[in-house]
C-alpha cells in the first residue's frame, strides 16, 4: 500500500517484469486499486506472453485525484499458475532488474 499525506491530483507509474516458465499462451492483468475496495477506472493493461524462460514488462501510467490518506495498490492476475512476477539478479555487465517499480508524484494540490 502507498499512502498518499495531501490531497492533489497524482501521477501514479508503475512497471511489473514478468517471466513465464512454458512456451503455452498465457495473458497477464495489471491494475490500482483505491483503498483496498475500488479498481481505478480503464487501469488495467493486458500483455501476453508465449515466451518460455523470458520476460515481459508491463507498464502504467495514470493521473488521478486522490484524497489525503487514500491508499493505492497495484493489483496482477494471470490465467496461468506458470507466469509469475519476478527480479533478475545483477550480473557482471548490467544492476538488478526489480520485479516492481513504483512511482507516485503529486503534480497539483
Amino acid at each position: 500500500q502507498i499512502i498518499v499525506a495531501q490531497a492533489g491530483l497524482y501521477n501514479i507509474a508503475c512497471s511489473v517484469q514478468i517471466t513465464s516458465t512454458n512456451a503455452s499462451q498465457k495473458a497477464i492483468w495489471v491494475w490500482l486499486r483505491l483503498n483496498g475496495i475500488t479498481d481505478f477506472p480503464n487501469s488495467a493493461r493486458v500483455a501476453s506472453t508465449t515466451l518460455n524462460n523470458g520476460y515481459v514488462v508491463v507498464t502504467l501510467n495514470e493521473m488521478y485525484s486522490l484524497a489525503a490518506g487514500d491508499f493505492i495498490e497495484v493489483m496482477y492476475a494471470a490465467d496461468s499458475t506458470n507466469v509469475s512476477i519476478a527480479t533478475v539478479a545483477a550480473t557482471a555487465f548490467a544492476p538488478a532488474a526489480p520485479a516492481v517499480i513504483l512511482a507516485v508524484t503529486q503534480t497539483e494540490q
